[in-house]
């Protein structure tokens, strides 16, 4: 028989997350909102992903006519020849990046998350993941502060700064859920009543 998830982020919960989860989103009561992520912000996800995969390519296949094909001029040298395999190396990362970032992209397609009374759930491919406060045992917030690029020297300290906050939820069976503002267009629509749930179930929250 399963354990189940215990109420409350206990010293044992927090070593090892392999309890299982057991509520379901019909437990979690009536939905108060649904958000989904912004249009934008999908498209130019695919867009700059097919870029970087198309760049990437490029950049690859140059280097490598270069250096075996006919018609190409093989480099002569020693550094010549590490100049190219580094150019190649650097485009195969850029497409490799490209299509994770076009796979993240895609998985946003038709994501709708959905905030109750006693946790959230969502949906993403067809398959819903259920948090429940009381099966929630860490929540991981990581905010950057950057200054807009709009001045150099003494006077990039005056410009003002932009904050991005990104969350990372881990569920009691190790399920982890990752939002940031191209996951949801107001992050304060889950951050405020994960704070809220944090603070009345003693769930453990990590700032970076």
């Amino acid at each position: 028989m399963r354990e189940l998830c215990k109420f409350g982020p206990t010293d044992e919960t927090m070593e090892a997350t392999t309890k299982s989860s057991v509520r379901t989103a019909v437990s979690l009561g009536k939905v108060t909102y649904e958000t989904k992520p912004n249009v934008s912000n999908v498209v130019a996800g695919f867009i700059l992903g097919v870029g970087l995969v198309v760049g990437g390519l490029l950049l690859m296949g140059s280097m490598l006519r270069q250096m075996f094909f006919a018609g190409g001029h093989p480099p002569q040298g020693t550094s010549d020849w590490l100049g190219a395999i580094v150019l190649a190396s650097l485009g195969l990362g850029l497409a490799v990046g490209g299509v994770l970032l076009v796979m993240f992209a895609r998985s946003l397609v038709g994501f709708r998350l959905r905030v109750c009374a006693d946790g959230f759930w969502f949906t993403r491919a067809n398959q819903q993941s259920v948090f429940a406060w009381d099966e929630i045992v860490l929540v991981k917030e990581s905010v950057v502060e950057e200054r807009l690029p709009l001045a150099k020297g003494a006077a990039r300290h005056l410009m003002p700064t932009k904050t991005t906050r990104t969350y990372t939820v881990v569920r009691c069976d190790g399920e982890e859920f990752y939002f940031d503002e191209n996951v949801i267009q107001r992050t304060s629509l889950l951050a405020g009543p994960l704070t809220t749930a944090a603070k009345s179930r003693g769930i453990k929250w990590e700032t970076d």
